[in-house]
């Protein structure tokens, strides 16, 4: 697990250092802040101190949060505004600790700031499976897909793309298969975790292919994801 601080105060980053040790962790301490641009790519939990920064510290990092969605972002510093505290948080920083460090305090915060990192990774790592398993259909499986996504039977999906039956049933077959689907309700399913995962992380600096994205029908929505749209079959191989 990749850790990274900017701070300029000498005891501050002592301290993180020893909390780092304690958990078996490196700490790599950076030299003074250098825009989003002067963090490595593979830190996953970055601290960042008022002292780093100055002035621009809430410019600073809520752009970080924007251009880094993959790392996990913590704000410190002494004597923050209620107004910075809302608009950081509201921007994606994750943690706000306020200076004077208490140590017990500081302590028992480090296990939750690398819990929270450690589930922010695996929720990546989850996008870009769901993504290059949607990035992994054909242009006519997507179109088969986008029929059943809108409710549509096999039988009206052949008139609309023009093709037979059973065509619309292997192909549908094979968008299961590589959806690793058994049914409709699973599909609708990893559609809404994909769309919330794709809210949360910037697909042009996660994902190392294209996906396609098909839109959530909100009749799924509106059926607690539970059952399939009218029309729709559930079995795989219907």
């Amino acid at each position: 697990m990749n850790l990274c601080l900017f701070d300029a105060q000498p005891e501050a980053t002592k301290l993180w250092q020893e909390l780092a040790s304690l958990h078996s962790l490196q700490l790599n301490v950076l030299p003074a802040w250098n825009g989003v641009k002067g963090i490595p790519i593979t830190t996953q939990l970055l601290i960042v101190d008022q002292s780093a920064i100055g002035q621009t510290f809430e410019h600073q990092l809520l752009q970080t949060c924007r251009e880094q969605p993959q790392m996990l972002v913590v704000a410190t510093g002494y004597r923050l505004s209620v107004q910075a505290v809302v608009e950081l948080m509201r921007g994606g920083v994750s943690h706000l600790i306020e200076k004077p460090f208490i140590r017990e305090q500081l302590s028992k915060a480090f296990p939750e700031l690398v819990a929270a990192s450690r589930a922010l990774q695996s929720s990546k790592e989850e996008f870009i499976k769901l993504s290059q398993l949607f990035a992994s259909l054909t242009t006519r499986e997507r179109s088969v897909l986008d029929c059943v996504l809108a409710g549509v039977s096999n039988k009206d999906t052949a008139k609309q793309l023009k093709v037979s039956v059973r065509t619309v049933e292997s192909r549908r077959a094979k968008v299961y298969r590589k959806l690793e689907l058994k049914h409709v309700a699973e599909l609708v399913r990893k559609m809404d975790r994909l769309e919330r995962l794709h809210a949360i992380f910037d697909a042009k600096s996660i994902l190392p292919v294209k996906t396609h994205l098909p839109r959530m029908h909100l009749q799924f929505l509106a059926a607690g994801m539970s059952a399939p749209a009218a029309g729709v079959e559930l079995d795989a191989s219907a």
